[in-house]
């Protein structure tokens, strides 16, 4: 029996095997690509969250240290700024015991200083320039100055050494009070006032209260704001239902020429600065044992004059004058000019009033008088008087009047081309240094229940020059 067995075809089982090889290592080379590209997907998410993580741990270290400073700043103004800086560069950086997620960052200033954050004041001027402010304060102007705070996060946790930076520039503002034609702690009330216009801005830290009744009228002409309410209480006797709503209006822009809940203007006196006794600290005289770095120091007027005046009662001879209608005519005066806060040498003028020759009080009263009291000299008394009086008839009292003649003054003060009349100011004002325009006067002579102590200016004038821009205060 023959059987014939057909012959294999090589050449069909050569392609079954190619065949099979091509498709597997299509198949392997696909699942190769899409494995990278899991990878790579996966490395770039896992860097970008290590980057946001470094951002936002950078972010986390200036808020820190932006918080303390606007603290510091609303208890006690830029000085407190510049008195904690190094705290704020080395002290202030998130720790393992606020987290222990921070042990995953190294911070640094981005000068090459570990542990540390980079602040610095980047207003280059020793006085904050007097700028416009915009967004939640329009219309008004501000003392400001502007710091930088950087910092660079490095994240170690998955071995990217990825840093984040983040840098915020702040503008810190002081608005001087006397641009409010109203400024408020307190309640502000208005209920059932006399008929009133008020021409300028309005702010009150916490609520104000209106109220009209048919025979009065409330105006405001310029935005009015507070940090609490406006409401319309009863008051004075008369229910809220007799105020006639008509009769208070808000003609300040944007409208409706009013604004509630909005930030909190902290005077910055300290901790106290909601109670009228520490608020009315900033006109006192500082006390002798009172440091520069307290809060309150940088806020007295007596501190930030670049002019103070003192009178006080007048020792003639043995004998202190203490009368009050003798001090009005015998008394001692002093002036002192200043470049700076807390200037340890000023210039000091002093004559002792009424006397002309001999010493007095420490003072060569020949020498003075005739230095600085004789008009062809333009001393300080051809523009300060202190011996005119008046009588107040709301107090029923005779007043003591320190005068001023501001005209007189821009006279004595003098420009940089012609230079000051007195010509020993220019070590103390000049175009570097002018007057700040703010002059504090102390008038501790003797008073009683007939005589009291004023202070009156007269001949007022536009007498800004090169050396007095700033206004008078």
């Amino acid at each position: 029996m023959n059987l014939r067995i057909p012959p294999r075809s090589p050449r069909q089982s050569g392609y079954t095997l190619l065949t099979t090889l091509i498709l597997t290592g299509a198949i392997t080379a696909m699942l190769a690509a899409t494995l990278s590209r899991t990878m790579t997907g996966e490395k770039l998410n896992d860097r970008d969250n290590a980057w946001q993580s470094a951002n936002a741990a950078a972010e986390a270290a200036t808020e820190k240290v932006l918080s303390r400073m606007m603290v510091d700043f609303a208890s006690g103004a830029e000085v407190s700024l510049s008195n904690n800086l190094t705290l704020y560069r080395t002290g202030l950086l998130p720790t393992t015991n606020e987290n222990s997620f921070w042990t995953n960052f190294v911070f640094s200033d981005g000068n090459g200083n570990n542990n540390a954050t980079y602040v610095v004041r980047t207003t280059t001027t020793a006085n904050p320039p007097y700028v416009t402010l915009e967004q939640q304060y329009p219309g008004l102007s501000a003392f400001a100055a502007t710091y930088r705070i950087l910092s660079n996060a490095r994240y170690t946790y998955n071995g990217y050494n990825i840093t984040g930076v983040v840098q915020q520039d702040v503008q810190m503002a002081e608005i001087p009070v006397f641009q409010f034609a109203i400024f408020y702690n307190t309640l502000l009330e208005f209920s059932d006032c006399a008929p009133m216009t008020v021409n300028g801005r309005v702010h009150c830290n916490t609520n104000i209260n209106v109220g009209c009744t048919s025979s009065g009228s409330l105006a405001f002409n310029y935005f009015v704001d507070c940090s609490g309410i406006i409401t319309n209480p009863g008051a004075m006797g008369i229910s809220q239902a007799s105020w006639v709503a008509s009769h208070t209006t808000y003609n300040g822009t944007p409208s409706p020429g009013y604004g509630t809940g909005e930030a909190v203007l902290t005077l910055p006196i300290g901790t106290n600065s909601a109670n009228p006794n520490a608020v009315r600290e900033i006109i006192n005289p500082p006390p002798a044992s009172e440091s520069q770095t307290n809060p309150i120091s940088s806020q007295r007027f007596y501190n930030q004059a670049d002019m103070v005046i003192l009178i006080t009662n007048a020792l003639v001879g043995t004998n202190m004058i203490t009368n009050a209608v003798s001090v009005m005519t015998t008394n001692c005066v002093t002036v002192y000019i200043k470049n700076s806060m807390y200037d340890i040498s000023p210039l000091v003028y002093a004559v002792t009033n009424g006397l002309t020759s001999g010493t007095n009080n420490g003072i060569n009263d020949g020498t003075a008088w005739t230095n600085w009291a004789l008009s062809s000299h333009q001393g300080f008394t051809n523009w300060l008087s202190f011996t005119n009086t008046f009588t107040d008839q709301r107090e029923g009292r005779s007043t003591h009047v320190v005068q001023i003649d501001v005209g007189k003054l821009g006279t004595w003060i003098g420009t940089v081309a012609g230079g000051c009349t007195n010509t020993n100011l220019w070590s103390k004002w000049n175009s570097i240094t002018p007057f700040n325009g703010i002059i504090y006067i102390q008038d501790s002579r003797t008073t009683n229940g007939s005589y009291m102590n004023s202070v009156r200016l007269m001949n007022g004038q536009n007498i800004t020059n090169g050396l007095y821009a700033s206004g008078l205060t």
